[in-house]
């Protein structure tokens, strides 16, 4: 997962290993995933659009089951893991493309309240 793809700029980078940075490590294995998904009974009642979404979830959250899985065995028997140059090129691109697509966003009526927990809302 995360040694997949890339774009041009960063494939010169790609192919040698080096190990993710124990940070990275950490934060990959305090996630957890809540796999609670809707029954049969339950998807039958969903939209077409809802049945995908939660189909679109157990997709994902599979996915970052075996990543997990991956990252820690990797770790347990190495003590680190590895991943290619490329993955912290392609993360600098995403993070500047989240930055530019984020400034976009028109948050003017957006509020945001405090809790009261006298009133045991949001003010």
């Amino acid at each position: 997962m995360a040694a997949e793809g890339g774009s041009a700029s960063s494939a010169a980078a790609a192919g040698r290993k080096v190990p993710l940075p124990k940070g990275y490590i950490d934060a990959i294995m305090a996630l957890r995933v809540e796999e609670r998904y809707p029954t049969a009974e339950e998807l039958e009642r969903l939209s077409p659009d809802e049945r995908l979404a939660a189909a679109f979830r157990r997709e994902s959250d599979d996915k970052f089951n075996k990543f997990h899985a991956e990252v820690r065995r990797e770790v347990e028997e190495t003590g680190v893991y590895m991943v290619d140059e490329s993955y912290f090129a392609r993360q600098a691109e995403l993070q500047a493309l989240i930055k530019e697509e984020w400034a976009k966003i028109d948050f003017s009526r957006v509020h945001v309240g405090d809790w009261d927990e006298e009133a045991g809302c949001y003010k």
